[in-house]
């Protein structure tokens, strides 16, 4: 069983701070399976990606806060 958040946050673009707890920059997620090369290492460094894995669900977060973990969903136009 999958618990939903709390509260799900969705924006038409990356937040420019945590819309949770003000904290910048906000990650993007890689998923899949990457090919690590040195710019991903480095945005992996600097805290502006994280890898999300290789299960996929069609609703998954777009951004993450590496610093509060609040998960940001790409909001969709209806």
């Amino acid at each position: 069983m999958f618990l939903k958040e709390p509260t799900r946050i969705e924006r038409f673009r990356k937040p420019e701070e945590c819309p949770n707890c003000g904290h910048s920059p906000v990650s993007d997620i890689e998923y899949g399976l990457v090919k690590m090369n040195d710019d991903l290492k480095k945005k992996i460094d600097e805290g502006i990606a994280v890898l999300g894995g290789c299960v996929i669900t069609g609703d998954d977060p777009e951004w993450v806060c590496t610093n509060c973990g609040k998960r940001i969903y790409k909001k969709r136009s209806d």
